[in-house]
């Protein structure tokens, strides 16, 4: 079992430092790039949304990033102190509708449901927990 493990400042200069330990992680476990590529997706799409909109009101922000590696699994869980939101009950955009008719918003949660096998959320105390999960291939 691989355990890749951070703490993220609340702020978007900390994107630089979040895809550098993306791309470790996936270097050293023999993930293939292509899910590299996904997975930096997935979590800048996270993690901006919730420097953006959800720790605005905090003064100790929290923001927690932990993947685990078993067998063909590859487990996100996303820790954030930050208003209590479940973006997996977000309405799917309606993504046949042009950009100028459509609403601003949900398109980044669409795209992280789209990558990963499985989405779920709770809250614990002042923490929202996703738990996200994909089925993994390695690289030959």
């Amino acid at each position: 079992m691989a355990v890749g493990q951070w703490r993220l400042g609340a702020r978007l200069s900390e994107l630089a430092t979040l895809h550098r330990e993306v791309a470790s992680f996936v270097s050293h476990n023999g993930l293939c790039k292509k899910l590299g590529g996904e997975l930096s997706l997935v979590l800048e799409e996270w993690f901006v949304n919730v420097v953006t909109h959800g720790l605005k009101s905090r003064d100790r922000p929290v923001i927690e990033i932990t993947l685990r590696l078993e067998g063909e699994w590859l487990f996100l869980l996303l820790k954030d102190n930050g208003i209590p939101f479940d973006p997996w009950q977000v309405a799917s955009p309606d993504i046949l509708t042009s950009l100028h008719e459509r609403p601003v918003g949900g398109l980044g949660i669409h795209m992280i449901q789209s990558i990963m096998d499985r989405c779920e959320y709770s809250r614990e105390g002042e923490f929202n927990l996703s738990r996200l999960m994909k089925k993994i291939r390695r690289c030959q």
